[in-house]
């Protein structure tokens, strides 16, 4: 199935009559993001999790896991989330795979302790089992109620904790499943079978689930363009407040009220805003889309986009998508780049949004 969507047939007046050349110069590629098609142009860097962070979050997890692109940036709201939350790294080098490999098996000694006092004190009869003949030098590792599998995919490596629900194979097989049909994805790469894309990798449909799959990319030619693009399962809200809130409208106000809280913003001058028909997605129409300049108290001028999209969860093939384009001069300035203009991003975001599509298969 192909589906194309115009986010600015009624949002941008006019932008398309301004066709910048800067624009127009790079060659468009298409990247996937779950189980959605966009075109970038020229070459572009996705963000992982840096060698550190990775390591630590075996050793220590935490609730806000930060990604970053591999030159530092943070890359605020990227989540992966299919079966189980999933972490992929940046670019390794054997060094620090094997740093990671160590704080894996740390972290199984650190299980096997624990559950070894609980049976000591009467309290549990669990125990750790190693998983053995996976693919890919892949190491796993499980408890009666889960599975952690640590996965070698190129050059970057992917972890993930699972737990089988009622009905569903066992955590081990399913741990076993997700070896078996995982496969290194370079960027730009768009693998014919049907699966779901991530940064750096590649799941084939064994198990499809819930997904959560936020990547963001920024444009190598223009470093203060950052792009984020969120697939994930037509959501159900419990509760007015929360289905008020996940209102693509409000999400669109609440995204920049945001900035507002930060120390860096003087002020946001919305430049336009409307709702936006998404025929191209099974389920209602219901879509809102925003442009605002971020007034930095610097004095420097960025621009961003939003544009949301909510789904019908009544329907198996429906989506909840969202689509972030943002500016940051000082990005481009630091390292002698004259950042992007207005004109240019008006005519990115209309070219770029209207290229938002289904992945085939």
């Amino acid at each position: 199935m192909t589906a194309n969507l115009d986010y600015f047939s009624i949002l941008v007046l006019g932008v398309s009559a301004l066709c910048s050349a800067e624009a127009s110069e790079n060659q468009w590629r298409s990247e996937c993001v779950g189980r959605l098609l966009v075109d970038l142009p020229g070459n572009a860097s996705v963000a992982g999790i840096s060698p550190a962070v990775f390591r630590e979050e075996l050793l220590r997890p935490s609730q806000s896991i930060p990604f970053e692109f591999p030159d530092g940036q943070r890359a605020s709201g990227v989540r992966l989330l299919y079966k189980g939350e999933l972490l992929i790294s940046n670019k390794l080098d054997d060094a620090q795979k094997d740093s990671i490999g160590t704080a894996f098996a740390i972290s199984r000694e650190a299980v096997e302790r624990r559950l070894a006092q609980q049976r000591t004190d009467g309290a549990g009869i669990s125990k750790v089992e190693v998983l053995a003949g996976l693919p890919h030098g892949s190491r796993a590792w499980y408890t009666e109620s889960s599975v952690r599998l640590l996965v070698n995919i190129g050059e970057h490596v992917l972890f993930t904790r699972l737990a089988a629900a009622p009905g569903e194979p066992s955590s081990s097989e399913m741990a076993r499943r997700f070896a078996n049909n995982i496969s290194y994805r370079p960027i730009f790469h768009i693998p014919a079978q049907a699966g779901l894309c991530l940064p750096h990798a590649f799941i084939g449909d064994v198990d499809p689930g819930i997904r959560n799959v936020a990547a963001m990319y920024k444009l190598v030619d223009h470093p203060d363009v950052t792009i984020y693009l969120k697939d994930s399962n037509a959501a159900s809200y419990e509760g007015k407040v929360r289905a008020l809130n996940a209102e693509p409208k409000r999400v669109n106000e609440n995204f920049w009220a945001q900035y507002q809280l930060g120390d860096s913003v003087k002020h946001i001058v919305s430049i336009e805003k409307s709702d936006v028909h998404f025929s191209s997605f099974s389920g209602p129409a219901n879509g809102f889309a925003s442009i605002a300049q971020i007034v930095r108290k610097t004095g420097e001028r960025d621009f961003g986009y939003i544009g949301v999209h909510r789904g019908d969860p009544a329907r198996k093939d429906s989506v909840d998508v969202e689509l972030v384009i943002l500016t940051n001069a000082d990005v481009a300035k630091s390292r002698g780049i004259v950042p992007v203009s207005k004109v240019y991003f008006l005519e990115l975001v209309r070219r770029l949004s209207a290229t938002l599509r289904f992945k085939e298969k």
